[in-house]
């Protein structure tokens, strides 16, 4: 009756002035968040930088099932420069000619077979 409706308009008064204050203090804080965020220097920053970033490419994964294999970097150099769509079904990688500044392998596929030549890539030593 008429206690729930002014029970009612009360609540929705207090909700009405108290649901601005949070929303503020929450928009205060993700704001102050990313200041801390762009600001911060130092070891935490370099090793949440570091968290991300690539130390090699991916690995190859072989055949339909995506099997995995012990890591070689021909095979994920050669992903690397013929891409996934090529190489997703390969079955087997053999090594026809290896030197310094690059790799022969014959592509075995389900119901094909390929030659790639594959460039050496640069290593950079870490000081």
């Amino acid at each position: 009756g008429v206690r729930g409706f002014a029970v009612g308009i009360g609540q929705g008064i207090a909700g009405a002035v108290v649901k601005p204050i949070v929303g503020a203090g929450t928009a205060i804080s993700d704001v102050s968040s990313g200041f801390a965020a762009v600001l911060a220097t130092g070891p935490s920053r370099r090793r949440k930088n570091q968290r991300h970033r690539r130390t090699r490419p991916p690995r190859l994964l072989f055949g339909e099932l995506r099997e995995v294999r012990r890591y070689s970097s021909v095979e994920a150099e050669l992903q690397n420069y013929l891409g996934w769509e090529f190489v997703h079904s390969v079955c087997e990688i053999l090594p026809l000619v290896r030197n310094d500044s690059a790799s022969v392998v014959l592509l075995l596929f389900r119901d094909r077979a390929a030659i790639a030549e594959v460039l050496a890539a640069v290593q950079t030593s870490k000081t």
